[in-house]
């Protein structure tokens, strides 16, 4: 029974992760440019994530997140709905900068889908003086919305 419900869980990992893959290609409208502007923007972004998560400055972090109740955040706790819910959650797990740690981004793909629509896959590793790093894998759909790109749909492992 036990190897069942392993075998399920798994399959039901897998079949979300397709599916959120999928919605995030889907909510792109237009078709791909010729030019990487978005490209280049989102990882400039990221850097900036990265230096902010770095001097324990979570809000502007959450900067380059859509200040918005429809942005997800999933990860292995579930979908977080919500700019106000994702901060809070951050500053739930990391209350002080000890416990964030050092953020290092590796970008394995950055892809412009379309003029307002950037797909990011990567990983992630938190680096600590005191106690083992641990890092995970991304997924990330940006926007470009009115006030500069934002990410819209984040699902971190």
């Amino acid at each position: 029974m036990k190897g069942s419900f392993i075998f399920i869980r798994a399959n039901l990992i897998k079949s979300l992760s397709v599916f959120f893959v999928v919605l995030m290609i889907a909510s792109c409208s237009g078709v791909k440019t010729e030019t990487n502007g978005g490209e280049s923007a989102v990882k400039s972004a990221m850097q900036q994530q990265m230096n902010s998560w770095n001097k324990g400055d979570i809000p502007a972090f959450m900067n380059y997140y859509w200040e918005n109740d429809s942005l997800q955040f999933v990860s292995k706790n579930g979908i977080s709905k919500g700019w106000k819910k994702v901060l809070e959650n951050y500053q739930k797990a990391y209350p002080n900068q000890e416990q964030m740690g050092q953020l290092f981004f590796e970008l394995n793909e950055v892809r412009q889908l379309s003029d307002d629509c950037v797909f990011v896959v990567g990983s992630w590793e938190l680096s600590y003086s005191k106690k083992p790093n641990v890092g995970g894998y991304f997924t990330l759909l940006w926007k470009l919305k009115p006030e500069g790109w934002r990410i819209v749909i984040d699902h971190t492992s």
